[in-house]
């Protein structure tokens, strides 16, 4: 699958990130660092929460600086520091002095590309304690979250609405990186009206309604994700041309759509649930319109889409990252012909799907 960099800001993330994945690390060094990816993650969210990243926009500073700015203790802030540069994280410079990289860029807030609340959410209390669970999960056939809480992902957001918030701000900071290659490898412009099948807060229709302004779109969304829709439609400047919808995607969709994406959702149910709310979709659909799946196709051979896919163990209640193969035989059997499937500029693809 094509990996070059996309067109979207994102650019070098993936690059970057992965010179710091394979080295020439001896294999009991190789071991040790993947037995403490643990306290990667811990360090990630904790800088990232305290906004580490924003402090150094305007230029390096001490650690004892971002300490005092921060409420953090300072020799603590300087070995997590220093840890994250040996990742390339940060740069360490002279007199314990720190400054941004292409990484720590993504840590930044109020920028067009942040991942930030992405690894709040990973570091965040609960996801750790689903990881914690892995081994109950794989002996039970629960999710990880399932084990620990007793309840799935989706119920447990339901009630616990601080967590709610983290998870949705992650997945609109996840959009900030993953929509523009996505508006990038394909064309919405032959579209009138395209629904955004859970799409949170509406990042990607936004970005596929200014690349296709002959078009109007709509997010499906459950209603405590979607309670201030106009207020979000405005903030993305398409009050006029967006709308947020509340529902539930297991019951019925809005119909009459000519194109529906579905980004980073199939990938969170196994194919009986999948195949119901697919189903949902076929019933709405116009004749002639398209089904868009963006999801990681997983090839043979070494592909990031593996580690979401055994993540996916933890969170989510069947979910399950698949092969075009295995695409294509969920579409068959909820009414729809895989077609095509497209590389974008990140390691998610379009799988394009047609009514039969």
């Amino acid at each position: 699958m094509n990996q070059s960099e996309s067109k979207s800001g994102a650019k070098g993330v993936y690059e970057t990130t992965s010179k710091y994945l394979h080295t020439d690390l001896s294999p009991s060094h190789q071991l040790m660092r993947m037995g403490l990816g643990v306290m990667t993650t811990q360090m990630l969210a904790a800088v990232a929460q305290l906004d580490i990243a924003d402090k150094l926009a305007d230029g390096p500073r001490s650690a004892d600086d971002l300490a005092r700015a921060s409420g953090a203790q300072p020799d603590f802030l300087y070995r997590v520091l220093r840890t994250l540069t040996s990742l390339g994280v940060f740069e360490e410079l002279p007199e314990r002095k720190f400054a941004l990289t292409e990484v720590s860029q993504l840590l930044r807030t109020g920028v067009p590309v942040s991942l930030r609340d992405m690894v709040v959410f990973f570091g965040s209390a609960w996801s750790s304690k689903g990881c914690s669970h892995l081994l109950d999960a794989m002996k039970s056939g629960k999710s990880g979250i399932e084990e620990a809480f007793g309840m799935n992902v989706f119920q447990y957001l339901g009630s616990h609405h601080d967590d709610l918030a983290v998870f949705q701000g992650a997945m609109t900071g996840f959009s900030s990186v993953q929509s523009p290659p996505v508006v990038d490898a394909y064309d919405f412009t032959p579209f009138r009206r395209i629904i955004d099948i859970a799409g949170g807060h509406g990042a990607l229709l936004a970005h596929i309604l200014n690349a296709a302004p002959q078009a109007t779109g709509a997010v499906l969304e459950l209603p405590e994700v979607v309670a201030n829709g106009p207020e979000l439609a405005k903030s993305h400047g398409l009050a006029d041309r967006m709308e947020f919808i509340a529902g539930d995607m297991f019951e019925a969709v809005p119909a009459g759509g000519d194109c529906y994406v579905l980004k980073y959702i199939v990938h969170d149910w196994g194919d009986a649930a999948a195949k119901q709310f697919l189903s949902n979709i076929r019933k709405g659909i116009k004749p002639e319109g398209k089904l868009i799946v963006v999801d990681s196709v997983i090839p043979q051979g070494p592909h990031i889409g593996k580690i979401f896919d055994a993540y996916m163990v933890v969170l989510m209640p069947g979910g399950v990252e698949r092969t075009q193969e295995e695409f294509a035989a969920l579409f068959a059997s909820a009414g729809f012909k895989l077609t095509r499937v497209i590389p974008t500029g990140s390691y998610l693809s379009i799988v394009e799907g047609v009514p039969i």
